[in-house]
């Protein structure tokens, strides 16, 4: 061995073993700048990114030393796991088996993240079919109600058997005393969007504005499904076209006419309308009949044998239902906590006869604009005392020019 390591030849590095792994290594990175061309060319066969094979560091003598073979594998193995381009793949760990597995108690809370256990074919969740619908589960009949539940206002009941839904009035409320800044309440329908395909109509059983008023900003929300059938009496639609011509919405519409003891065929839902008396013309009950049965939706109603405009309520109809069966029974209950009956209507308007034939100078009344019945005693008690009548507010006078043109208001000339 010389002395120098500078003095070394370019082929002692093959046939002197070195005992000094360290000072080896060094005379080898030396010793490979001045290496032959052939070397180079044998050299470059090998990929760079690889160790050195054990050939190439073992002496080509057989009596070599096996101890700096075995020092160099231990450099090797620790220069590959400092080396960053190399990755070692880790073996997953061992599946465990799912009775190894605490169950779960179950739990109320839980029952909105379950997942249904039917799988797609990709591994995926696969919803149940009435979640992909969108609809009500099959055979089961939903009665929703949206507003005008505990409240006077805002009437809306949405009706829906699987994938046939209808919507029972569509109305507003007036603000409490507390809520300062607000014009009008009306129901949210965000039900109703998420299942707008099974939408098949909106039946509307009268025209006071607690069933109505909300239609011009309910339907916007539901302008994906249009033009949206509406049902109900002439007087209740010729009060709705008031309104969304007024809002620019008849286009979203399409109206039809129905009389007490019609009845309409929606999907797999029927609906029968029956008239009741209100203080309001052509009222209707509206009984709905699915595969699983009828419910019956009374709207505001009484039964006043003598009421002052139309019929007394068709007591025979709804007799009728009750012989075959009813599921439920959805009924007005305004001032129920009271005992006793609600007078006629003939009552109020023998007082307001009374009223203004002893009245020296004007009369003024207060009432809805959609209290049809109101105008209506107003006039025939003018007209038997000789007086006059003047309506005052751009919605009592749109309705009694609506009214009077459908034949409701015939006042003298």
């Amino acid at each position: 061995m010389p002395e120098n390591e500078h003095d070394a030849k370019p082929g002692d590095e093959s046939t002197s073993p070195q005992p000094d792994g360290k000072r080896r290594r060094r005379r080898r990175r030396h010793s490979s700048s001045a290496r032959p061309a052939g070397a180079e060319q044998q050299q470059s066969t090998q990929s760079p990114s690889q160790p050195p094979t054990p050939a190439e560091t073992a002496s080509s003598d057989s009596d070599a030393p096996v101890a700096p073979r075995k020092r160099r594998r231990r450099r090797r193995s620790s220069s590959a796991a400092a080396t960053p381009a190399v990755t070692t793949p880790v073996a997953p760990p061992a599946p465990v088996a799912e009775a190894a597995q605490p169950r779960r108690p179950h739990r109320e809370d839980d029952t909105a993240t379950r997942q249904d256990p039917r799988r797609s074919r990709h591994g995926g969740h696969q919803p149940a079919p009435a979640q992909q619908a969108g609809r009500a589960p099959a055979g089961t009949l939903r009665v929703i109600p949206l507003g005008g539940v505990g409240e006077v206002g805002k009437n809306m009941t949405a009706v829906e058997y699987e994938r046939d839904l209808i919507l029972l009035d569509a109305g507003g409320k007036f603000p409490e005393d507390d809520q300062r800044g607000i014009d009008l309440i009306i129901p949210d329908v965000s039900y109703v969007q998420q299942r707008l395909n099974n939408l098949r109509a909106i039946l509307i059983t009268h025209g006071h504005e607690d069933h109505i008023g909300g239609l011009p900003y309910i339907l916007p929300q539901l302008k994906r499904k249009t033009p949206i059938p509406i049902y109900g009496s002439a007087l209740a639609l010729g009060f709705i076209e008031n309104k969304l011509n007024e809002h620019r919405l008849l286009d979203a519409v399409e109206l039809h006419v129905v009389s007490g003891g019609e009845k309409i065929r929606l999907g797999q839902l029927t609906a029968e309308f029956i008239h009741v008396t209100h203080s309001i013309p052509d009222t209707n009950a509206i009984a709905v009949t699915s595969p699983v049965g009828t419910i019956v939706d009374t709207a505001d109603f009484k039964f006043d044998p003598t009421p002052v405009m139309g019929l007394p309520t068709d007591e025979r109809a709804l007799r009728r239902l009750g012989q075959k069966g009813v599921l439920a029974l959805f009924s007005d209950t305004v001032r129920i906590e009271i005992d006793g009956s609600t007078p006629s209507e003939r009552v109020v308007q023998d007082k307001m006869d009374q009223v203004i034939r002893d009245a020296k100078g004007q009369v003024l009344i207060a009432t809805f604009a959609s209290n049809i019945s109101r105008i209506h005693m107003a006039l025939a008690a003018a007209e038997k005392y000789g007086r006059k009548v003047a309506v005052a507010g751009r919605s009592m006078e749109q309705n009694a020019r609506t009214a009077r043109q459908l034949g409701y208001l015939a006042p003298a000339e």
